[in-house]
């Protein structure tokens, strides 16, 4: 496991395609009135060759 002691950086779309989410689920989870501290999230390096089509 990896640690980012500073952060993840995500650019403008991506932050707000995470934090879209994240409400979502917020609200499902509130609709079920269940409190959930847990977060999961998945970090996919992809390197140059993914990039350039390979696999």
């Amino acid at each position: 496991m990896e640690r980012h002691p500073d952060g993840l950086l995500l650019d403008v779309e991506t932050y707000n395609a995470l934090a879209k989410t994240v409400q979502r689920d917020c609200r499902v989870l509130e609709s079920f009135r269940i409190m959930d501290y847990s977060f999961l999230i998945g970090v996919h390096h992809v390197g140059a060759s993914t990039e350039s089509g390979g696999v």
